[in-house]
């Protein structure tokens, strides 16, 4: 939901449909309380203005590092995939006993690559 939206709801006195992020939940009662503030003659347009647009700033911040948690999470999710899958296939390797003990080892530090996200120097012979 975009804060324009959230500002419609406050402004109507609607409530909302459920929120998906906290951000929207605080942006909403930010404004609630903003309007409630002017109508009540507490603080005057200009103040009400001013506070909105800190409040949309804040907002934006928010929902910006939600996504980028989001984000993070999804990679994360992502690479335990992949590493499930690698060991999977291991499994199969060695329960197909490969004589290729070379190649086990190559998908095993290949794991612990994924999982630590650095790369092994490996001696080649």
């Amino acid at each position: 939901m975009t804060f324009l939206e959230l500002t419609e709801y406050a402004k109507n006195g609607m409530m909302t449909p459920n929120f998906g992020y906290q951000s929207e939940q605080l942006a909403y009662l930010t404004l609630v309380s903003i309007l409630r503030a002017y109508r009540d003659g507490l603080i005057t347009a200009q103040q009400a203005r001013e506070q909105r647009d800190r409040a949309k700033k804040l907002f934006e911040r928010a929902r910006q590092e939600e996504n980028d948690r989001l984000n993070v999470y999804r990679a994360y999710q992502d690479n335990m995939r992949r590493v499930e899958e690698d060991i999977s296939h291991v499994n199969r390797m060695m329960v197909d006993e490969m004589d290729d003990h070379r190649a086990l080892v190559d998908m095993l530090v290949g794991i612990v690559e994924r999982l630590v996200n650095v790369k092994l120097r490996r001696q080649t012979k």
